[in-house]
């Protein structure tokens, strides 16, 4: 063995990079405490597929962080369902058009200790905040 393949053997693994390109390493990520188990990585595309994602955010509650802008709104939303996003309803009386412009998101975490991922597309922007509120609010 040459020095050079056993520095390669002895190196640790470098993890693969994300799904959706240079924005998803962007987000420079450090637990607040330790025993965090309520955090989604959430991302935003336009059309009627998760992928390319146009923004990304990750969600920390418990305490409320991550690179979310509104996190502690959000977290609370998510608080009401017991972390579930599919069954959030933030404004049932908000009125939306009929116009098509798909919007998909897309949420993978852990609330609780129990592991959720939700893909879902909206008929427009103004069904995914009705719907979401905060939660897709970044």
């Amino acid at each position: 063995m040459t020095l050079a393949s056993a520095a390669v053997a002895s190196a640790p693994s470098i993890p693969r990079p994300l799904p959706g390109g240079p924005a998803a390493h962007a987000v420079a990520w450090r637990p607040q405490a330790k025993g965090i188990s309520r955090v989604y990585l959430l991302t935003i595309a336009r059309g009627e597929s998760v992928s390319p994602f146009d923004r990304v955010a990750l969600l920390q509650c418990g305490p409320a962080g991550g690179t979310h802008p509104h996190a502690s709104d959000a977290c609370r939303l998510l608080d009401k369902v017991h972390g579930d996003i599919s069954e959030l309803h933030a404004s049932r009386d908000t009125a939306c058009t009929k116009q098509y412009d798909p919007i998909t998101i897309s949420a993978v975490g852990v609330w609780d200790n129990h592991h959720h991922t939700v893909e879902r597309t909206f008929g427009n922007p103004c069904e995914l905040r009705a719907t979401t509120g905060a939660v897709f609010d970044f």
